[in-house]
């Protein structure tokens, strides 16, 4: 069986010829994906689209279980005029976190941040199981196995409430108890 600096170095090494970034963190590593991040510099405007995944590792070395919390950000802002010309400014921020099971794709025009390149169309997908299938072989491989984070079980258990409010809200319905 494998230590967990020994499979924090295995996955390092599997991520060297991949899209993805391993950092080495108190309790285990991160995998993170950079999926976009475009700015545009245009004649009424500016703005920039920044989109990135992360998959935190916990590494227990007595069970050898890891558990994985996934983590997707998104930001986008601009500032310019409208059709009008009237000036604004405007952002978002989404994060999400938890199980996260995610398909994108799309095309941002501008240029890749770091480009010396000119304005042109960054396209970019992106499947979070395809990041997440990737890290679980290696774990299985190495004699890991997975556990679900502490976000993933309140999800399923306010899930799990929600549908039994909702059966017994029908049952109650249907024979009559609650009236419309």
């Amino acid at each position: 069986m494998t230590t967990a600096q020994e499979l924090t170095q295995i996955v390092s090494e599997a991520a060297k010829d991949s899209p993805y970034i391993v950092k080495s963190t108190d309790k285990g590593f991160e995998v993170s994906l950079n999926i976009v991040d475009a700015k545009w510099v245009l004649p009424l405007g500016t703005g920039q689209v920044k989109k990135y995944f992360r998959i935190d590792a916990k590494l227990d070395e007595t069970t050898h279980a890891a558990t994985l919390n996934d983590t997707l950000y998104e930001l986008e802002w601009t500032a310019g005029v409208d059709g009008s010309l009237v000036p604004h400014i405007g952002a978002q921020l989404n994060m999400q976190q938890g199980e996260i099971h995610e398909m994108q794709f799309g095309a941002v025009i501008g240029k890749p941040t770091g480009s010396t390149g000119g304005q042109g169309v960054v396209t970019y997908s992106f499947t979070s199981d395809k990041a997440k299938k990737w890290l679980n072989e290696i774990l299985a491989a190495n004699g890991w196995k997975k556990k679900m984070g502490m976000q993933a079980k309140i999800g399923l258990t306010v899930g799990a409430i929600m549908v039994v409010i909702g059966v017994v809200g029908a049952i109650l319905a249907l024979t009559g108890v609650i009236h419309s």
